[in-house]
């Protein structure tokens, strides 16, 4: 279990640049389930919809764009400043 709560938490970035995606489109679709549950209840269930909804599109944007774009940084070198020696 903690295993798949530390990948949720490696593509949580992913996650919050993908979930307004997931939500226009869900609601683009103008389906609307009216469930017989209280108001904070059925939010809770929405918002559990557009975490799953928005999962797999975290997933494949940390494989296909984030991962190699931080293996690629990892690789290059940062051109260090002169060194200046003072004289005493």
């Amino acid at each position: 279990m903690t295993r798949a709560f530390s990948y949720v938490g490696t593509v949580s970035y992913g996650m919050y640049l993908w979930h307004w995606l997931a939500y226009e489109v869900i609601a683009s679709t103008g389906v609307r389930v009216h469930l017989p549950i209280p108001g904070l209840l059925a939010w809770a269930l929405g918002t559990a919809l557009v975490a799953i909804a928005t999962l797999p599109l975290a997933i494949v944007s940390w494989h296909i764009v984030e991962k190699p774009a931080i293996r690629w940084a990892r690789g290059r070198r940062l051109p260090q400043p002169p060194v200046v020696a003072a004289a005493a």
